[in-house]
């Protein structure tokens, strides 16, 4: 049974969350909302973003330091980072030296969040490779004042499967749910992020 939560614990997620969903259905907004709650933990972690966060302490993503990422825990929202993180053949030297970042996340206790309306596949392997945890993302109310979200985890399973005309038990991984919570209210937090990328949207002050 799908276990129901006020909220997911930080420490719950693995080095790399992805939450995914339809269009316009609030990934970003789900992401922030993560960030928020992590930047009020007892040993805030710091924030590096790709995408405008206001009313948080926290530094733009670049490259050039990169190095300097892996001196302390962070956590890393890249936000629909297509072109930084893309799984093309003729990967950019930056995304090259982006998938080198995520490499260095088994070894430390940062983190990073991804958003993708197209699920997994449009990342780079090696960051694909990484990613332990899934969010998926349902707008319930419009304008997003209410937000379901189901954590999913990908865990080993057992499963029986014919090898040569018998029977036998194998090892897979399988992406199963574990929580569910329901926000309300999310619409308090589009002021922590870039509204105006947001048509339609009240801008909040």
């Amino acid at each position: 049974m799908v276990k129901k939560v006020k909220y997911f614990k930080y420490n719950t997620f693995g080095p790399v969350t992805l939450y995914t969903g339809r269009m316009g259905s609030g990934l970003t907004l789900g992401a922030v909302i993560q960030i928020v709650k992590a930047s009020s933990s007892r040993n805030p972690p710091t924030i590096a973003s790709n995408t405008t966060l206001r009313y948080l302490d926290y530094k733009q993503l670049a490259v050039e330091d990169i190095e300097s990422y892996t001196e302390s825990p962070h956590l890393f929202l890249f936000d629909s980072p297509y072109g930084k993180l893309s799984a093309s053949r003729h990967a950019s030297r930056e995304s090259t030296l982006w998938c080198y970042l995520f490499s260095m996340l088994r070894k430390s206790s940062s983190r990073a969040i991804l958003t993708s309306s197209m699920g997994l596949q449009v990342f780079d392997r090696r960051i694909r490779s990484l990613v332990t945890d899934i969010m998926f993302v349902r707008s319930l109310f419009s304008r997003h004042q209410k937000l379901q979200l189901t954590h999913y985890k990908l865990l080993p399973r057992s499963v029986w499967t014919t090898i040569d005309g018998k029977k036998v038990r194998e090892r897979v991984l399988k992406w199963v749910p574990v929580a569910v919570c329901e926000l309300k209210r999310t619409g308090r937090y589009w002021k922590y992020y870039n509204t105006l990328e947001l048509p339609g949207k009240e801008i909040v002050q």
